[in-house]
C-alpha cells in the first residue's frame, strides 16, 4: 500500500529542487517551448521543463519534431512530464503516442484525452488527478496497479474494443476477466458497494479515498486485499477465503469499526479488538488504540500502516522476540516506540515523520528499508553493528544526532544523512565503507574532519562537505562531481600518494593535497626506514640507498596498481635498469624478511 504517494511525491518534488535538475547526464532538446528527449533513432519522448518552471498555458504536443535537421516521432509522455506543478489550461495529445510514464500526469490539473494508440500506462502515470469520467482507449494492453492510485472520478469508460480491460458498472476498472479491481469511483455518490464476484485481488489503488462508502460487501472467493478502504466505512467482513492481506485496511480504525472474520478463515482471525494472523505471528490492526498500546508477546510483524498518522497513541511497547517493523508502521505517528533488540529488519518509510521516538538501540538490524526514519524524531541510534547497507533517505532531514555503527556498513545511499545534525565536527568512517551516494551527507554545516578509515572505491556527486579529508588507504576512490570537494581545504592522503589523489580527485581551486603518514608506521624503526631512491625523477636507471645488509626483493607497480617489473636485489646498493617503462609514476615496494617499505618514484 502507498497510502501516503501523494505526500512522497511533493516530498521527491522538493528534493530534486534542492538537489538540482532530475537529469544531470541526460541531453535534452527544447523544441517549441517543449523538452524532448531522443529515445531511439527515429522516436522522442517528452521531458520536463528544465529548471523546476513549470509549463503553462494552451499546451500542444506534435506527433513529429525536427532535432538537429532530424524528424523523429513523439511516442511517450516522459516520466513526470506534467507532473505537480503543470499550469496548462488545455493539453492536446498526437495519435502517435504509445506510452505514458511514470507519473507523467501526477495532479494534472485539467483532463487528460488519451488517444487510442496508447498502449501502455505506468506507474502513477494519474496519481491524484479529479476527472468527470476516466477513459481507457481501446489499445492499453497495461496499467500498472498503482497507476491511478487517488484518483478521483464519478464513472470509468473503457472502449468497448480493449481486450485487457473493463469497466464494470461505471465504477470499476477491472482487468478483462475482473479477476483484479484497479480502481473503484470514489465520487460515485452511492453509500454502499458489492464487489464483483469475480474479482480476486483488491489492490493497493482499489478503494483509497472512496470516502463515500459506507459498506463494502467483499465476495467468497477474494484472495488478496492490499488496498485501504475510505473513512466512511463503518465495518468490514472477511471472507474464508482470503489468504493475505497486505496491511492495515483503515487510517486509525475506532473501537467501534466492525471487523469481522470468517470462521472458516485459517489465515487471520479477530482478538482483542485486533486483527491478527492466525497463528498470531503478524499484528494488522488495532481498533481504538490509545494512550500505551503493549504489542502482544508473539507477534513477530508489526505490519504495514499499523499505526499510521496515529495521534491517540503515546508510547508502544514492541515485545522481545519481534523482527519486522513494515512499511510505514508508525509513519506520522507521535508515539514513542521501545524497540527490542532482536528486530533485524525495519521496512520503508517505517518511521517516516515520526516525532515521538528518539532513541533506539538496534545491534541485530540487518535490512533498513528507504527513507526509513526520513524526517523523524530520532536523534540517536546505538549499537548499529550488523547493518551492511544504509538505503537512500534513510535520516533525511532527521534529527539524528548521534550514530554508532560498527565495522559492517559498507554502502551509504544518496540523501541517506542530508541535513541530519550528525554533520558537526570530526567524523570517522566505517573501516569497511566501500561506497558514499549522491549528497549522502551533504548540509550547511558540514564536518570538520571526515576520515575515511577503509578503502572506500566511489564517492558521489556533493557526498559531503567537510574542511578536512583523509584517507588512510591507498586506493583512490572515484568521485562523482567535480564539485566534491569545493568546501574542502585539505585532503591528506597516505604518504607518496598525494598527487595520485589530486590528479584523480575532482576538487575546487581551494583545495590541498598533503601526505599523512599513519602513527602506526613511524612508531617504530624499520630497517627499511631509511631507504632512499635516486635519482627521482629517474630517466633509464635509479639506484637505491639505505637497504640493510642481506638485499631485498623489490616490486615495481604502476598507478592502477599493476606489477610492472620484479626484481631481487642482492646488496644494499644495488642500481635498478627503468629503461623499458614508459614515463609516469611507480611505486617501488621494498621486502626484507624484517620489513616493507614503498617509494614513490617519477620516471621521465
Amino acid at each position: 500500500m502507498k497510502k501516503t504517494f501523494l505526500s512522497l511525491l511533493l516530498l521527491a518534488g522538493a528534493m530534486v529542487a534542492a538537489a538540482g535538475p532530475v537529469y544531470q547526464s541526460e541531453t535534452y532538446y527544447k523544441v517549441n517551448d517543449l523538452f524532448y528527449r531522443i529515445i531511439s533513432d527515429s522516436t522522442v519522448e517528452t521531458a520536463p521543463m528544465q529548471d523546476c518552471i513549470p509549463y503553462e498555458g494552451n499546451v500542444v504536443v506534435p506527433s513529429t519534431v525536427t532535432i538537429n535537421g532530424q524528424t523523429y516521432t513523439v511516442t511517450r509522455i516522459g516520466d513526470e512530464t506534467f507532473a505537480g506543478t503543470c499550469q496548462a489550461v488545455s493539453l492536446s495529445l498526437p495519435s502517435t503516442l504509445l506510452e505514458v510514464g511514470k507519473e507523467a500526469f501526477s495532479q494534472f490539473p485539467i483532463p487528460v484525452r488519451l488517444p487510442e494508440s496508447v498502449r501502455r500506462i505506468e506507474w502513477g502515470a494519474f496519481v491524484g488527478i479529479t476527472v468527470d469520467e476516466l477513459y481507457i482507449p481501446a489499445n492499453v494492453e497495461f496499467i500498472d496497479e498503482d497507476a491511478f492510485f487517488s484518483a478521483a472520478t464519478y464513472r470509468i469508460v473503457v472502449n468497448p474494443a480493449n481486450t485487457h480491460f473493463v469497466a464494470v458498472d461505471s465504477v470499476a476498472l477491472c482487468s478483462a476477466d475482473t479477476s483484479v479491481l484497479y480502481l473503484y469511483a470514489s465520487r460515485n455518490p452511492a453509500r454502499h458497494y458489492t464487489v464483483p464476484s469475480q474479482v480476486r485481488r483488491l489492490v493497493e489503488s482499489s478503494f483509497y479515498g472512496s470516502n463515500n462508502l459506507d459498506s463494502v460487501y467483499l465476495p467468497e472467493g477474494l484472495r488478496e486485499i492490499n488496498c485501504i478502504f475510505g473513512t466512511r466505512l463503518q465495518g468490514l467482513h472477511i471472507p474464508a477465503s482470503v489468504c493475505r492481506i497486505g496491511g492495515s485496511l483503515l487510517e486509525n480504525p475506532p473501537a467501534s469499526f466492525d471487523l469481522t472474520v470468517d470462521p472458516a478463515n485459517r489465515n487471520y482471525k479477530v482478538e482483542d479488538n485486533m486483527l491478527l494472523s492466525f497463528d498470531g505471528d503478524t499484528l494488522l490492526m488495532v481498533l481504538g488504540a490509545e494512550g500505551d498500546f503493549i504489542v502482544p508477546q508473539g507477534v513477530k510483524v508489526l505490519g504495514d500502516y499499523l499505526f499510521y498518522y496515529n495521534d491517540r497513541v503515546d508510547r508502544v511497547v514492541v515485545p522481545d522476540g519481534a523482527t519486522t517493523i513494515g512499511i510505514q508502521t508508525f509513519c506520522g505517528s507521535s508515539a514513542n516506540v521501545v524497540l527490542p533488540p532482536t528486530i533485524h529488519t525495519i521496512d520503508n518509510h517505517a518511521f517516516w515523520i515520526n516525532t515521538g521516538t528518539r532513541r533506539v538501540s538496534l545491534p541485530n538490524l540487518t535490512t533498513l528499508g528507504r527513507g526509513a526514519f526520513q524526517e523523524s524524531a530520532v536523534a540517536t541510534v546505538d549499537s548499529l553493528n550488523s547493518l551492511r547497507e544504509i538505503p537512500p533517505y534513510a535520516f533525511y532531514y532527521s534529527a539524528l544526532f548521534s550514530l554508532k555503527w560498527g565495522d559492517q556498513v559498507e554502502s551509504i545511499g544518496e540523501y541517506a544523512f542530508f541535513y541530519t545534525k550528525l554533520s558537526a565536527g570530526k567524523k570517522e568512517m566505517p573501516a569497511s565503507l566501500r561506497r558514499m551516494g549522491m549528497d549522502a551527507f551533504l548540509t550547511n554545516n558540514g564536518f570538520t574532519r571526515i576520515v575515511f578509515r577503509g578503502p572506500i572505491d566511489t564517492i558521489g556527486q556533493n557526498a559531503f562537505q567537510c574542511r578536512i579529508l583523509q584517507f588512510t588507504d591507498t586506493t583512490v576512490p572515484v568521485v562523482y562531481g567535480s564539485n566534491t570537494l569545493s568546501n574542502t581545504d585539505t585532503v591528506y592522503t597516505p604518504c607518496g600518494f598525494a598527487e595520485i589523489f589530486e590528479q584523480a580527485i575532482p576538487h575546487g581551486s581551494n583545495v590541498a593535497f598533503a601526505e599523512w603518514c599513519s602513527p602506526e608506521s613511524v612508531a617504530e624503526a624499520s630497517p627499511t626506514d631509511g631507504v632512499t631512491l635516486y635519482p627521482n625523477p629517474a630517466t633509464r636507471q635509479f639506484s637505491i640507498a639505505g637497504l640493510p645488509t642481506g638485499g631485498a626483493d623489490a616490486e615495481v607497480s604502476d598507478c592502477s596498481g599493476r606489477i610492472v617489473m620484479r626484481r631481487t636485489l642482492a646488496d644494499s646498493h644495488p642500481v635498478v635498469d627503468i629503461a623499458a617503462l614508459p614515463a609516469g609514476i611507480y611505486f617501488v615496494t621494498l621486502r626484507t624478511p624484517q620489513s616493507t617499505a614503498t617509494r614513490r618514484l617519477v620516471v621521465k
